[in-house]
């Protein structure tokens, strides 16, 4: 995807947060080339963002005093 692209999605998903209505098909077309344009589709890529998620996730909790979380 190009970088004029990738910016056109953001505009249009700040857009969206600032005054799409969830209920118009635009709104929802939207959120969706933003999400296309902001994950490879790629099961290698996914995992490996999952499981950083997940261990940012663990970092976080464990500053809150030793929460744990549950996978």
């Amino acid at each position: 995807m190009s970088d004029t692209r990738m910016i056109l999605n953001e505009r249009a998903e700040h857009w969206v947060w600032r005054h799409g209505d969830p209920t118009d098909a635009q709104h929802a077309r939207i959120l969706w080339e933003h999400c296309c344009g902001s994950t490879p589709d790629d099961e290698h890529w996914e995992r490996t963002a999952l499981e950083h998620g997940a261990r940012t996730l663990d970092d976080a909790l464990a500053a809150l005093g030793g929460v744990r979380h549950r996978r």
